[in-house]
């Protein structure tokens, strides 16, 4: 089958981005292609990821922390860094007479995804969105919203996601502080997505709203921080061609619950802390193919250490257990032991390691099964290779069990990219990612994607 229009628009545009991408990337030829790093121009040559800018006299100084995009999420490609850049004016800082900062961005980006034995699959998504961040009399707010929409190869443009989320504290004294989190995101599958029956027509929104609120306490050596949270989560029918429905009301759910740390510093840099949480989850109506509900309550005991030895190196792991007990006599309970972990290497200026483990128990659909058993680790690597140009890496690895039935699937990803900074407005971006998955339903997969776009941002 010959590809479409559209599809060949795609490829076409993602080889010539990642040609320009590394062209752009020798620092010989920049000169020669405009500004690039042949430019006297301090906005240009300082971007925000350097840490460098200028002032409103063209003076080079320290950027602001929220400039700093090392900590971005590799899989939103240069949006996330543009994202982590968007709080305040990094020139000259000026407000505008506003008590708080704001932000926005644009990103446009095009895929292209080859399987083993698949056709190939082409997506473009355009994604904007809003931060606004305030600080000040002891508070600090930070709020951000975005939305996407996506096209399949070449098909008219849907709606994929929205999110948005605040998160704020707020000094109550030099040792208290009154921590709240709240978000909410909708999401859809793609048309295309092997878990919707052949013959869908609308496929179903998933939305969550969460919401945290806690204290956080230093008493010396020793901290503590205690919290409650709460959960809705709703998923609408799934309408077929036939105008027939999927009533999808067993997988909306409310769940609340509260969660506790100790910690203390047993030396300047290094700490043992211990961490407990109780979830409780009610949902609306019993699961069609277990014949209960999944009513349950999900505990979780931690134990670990935090590190700070010196600015270069910071985290924490630890070790424990989730066990999810269900309310239904005839489902088992569910117990796993758990390893986290976050830590953030930087042996340079230019150059950030960050290593990330964790488990969970979420809700599946897998047919027969009544708990997910998640676990997935991450390496990430970002170097700055000049003032303008910032390459990227990461290998992941996750594998998701299912309680009450023999099935797991693993997947191994592994990622290179780079930005582009053109100004401190504009970002460019390139992404190649291989994957492979061992289902044991389904059996081995293995595909590669090649990604391009440019993100705009203020």
């Amino acid at each position: 089958m010959q590809p479409s229009r559209a599809a060949v628009r795609h490829i076409r545009f993602s080889l010539v981005f990642l040609v320009i991408c590394s062209v752009l990337a020798t620092p010989a030829a920049a000169g020669d292609l405009g500004d690039g790093i042949g430019t006297d121009n301090p906005a240009l040559l300082y971007p925000p990821f350097t840490g460098k800018c200028a002032d409103a006299r063209g003076e080079i100084v320290p950027c602001a922390p929220a400039a700093d995009c090392v900590g971005a999420d590799p899989d939103r490609g240069a949006q996330g860094c543009a994202a982590a850049s968007l709080v305040g004016d990094t020139v000259g800082g000026d407000r505008g007479g506003l008590p708080f900062d704001v932000g926005w961005f644009v990103s446009k980006r095009a895929r292209s995804e080859f399987s083993q034995g698949g056709a190939p699959r082409f997506v473009g998504a355009l994604r904007s969105g809003l931060d606004v961040s305030y600080e000040g009399a002891g508070a600090r707010l930070t709020g951000q919203t975005a939305g996407e929409f996506r096209t399949l190869d070449g098909q008219q443009a849907y709606f994929s996601s929205f999110d948005a989320g605040v998160l704020s504290d707020y000094d109550l004294t030099s040792a208290t502080s009154l921590l709240f989190a709240g978000s909410f995101d909708a999401s859809v599958p793609d048309p295309d997505d092997s878990g919707l029956p052949a013959n869908t027509a609308e496929a179903p929104l998933t939305a969550a709203w969460r919401a945290e609120g806690g204290l956080r306490q230093q008493l010396g050596r020793f901290s503590a921080e205690v919290g409650v949270t709460s959960l809705r989560e709703t998923v609408t029918d799934t309408v077929l061609d036939d105008a027939s429905v999927i009533d999808n009301t067993e997988f909306d759910r409310t769940g609340w619950g509260a969660k506790a740390r100790v910690g203390v510093d047993v030396t300047p840099g290094w700490g043992l802390f211990v961490a407990g949480a109780l979830r409780r989850e009610v949902y609306d109506a019993a699961s069609s193919d277990l014949g209960v509900k999944l009513d349950s309550n999900t505990l979780e005991a931690r134990a670990g250490m935090s590190f700070e030895p010196d600015p270069t190196l910071e985290g924490e792991v630890s070790l424990g257990a989730l066990r999810r007990g269900f309310d239904a006599g005839s489902l088992a309970p569910v117990t796993t032991y758990v390893a986290g972990a976050d830590v953030q290497w930087s042996p340079s200026r230019t150059a950030t390691l960050t290593a990330h483990v964790s488990s969970d128990l979420k809700p599946t659909t897998e047919p027969g099964a009544s708990t997910q058993i998640s676990h997935l680790a991450t390496l990430e690597a970002a170097y700055d290779a000049t003032d303008t140009v910032r390459l990227r890496g990461s290998v992941s690895a996750a594998l998701d069990q299912y309680a009450g039935v023999t099935a797991q699937t693993s997947t191994t990803k592994v990622g290179v990219g780079v930005d582009y900074l053109v100004n401190r407005f504009t970002t460019m971006f390139a992404d190649l990612t291989g994957t492979a998955i061992d289902d044991t339903t389904d059996g081995a997969s293995q595909s590669l994607a090649i990604e391009a776009g440019v993100t705009v941002s203020r």
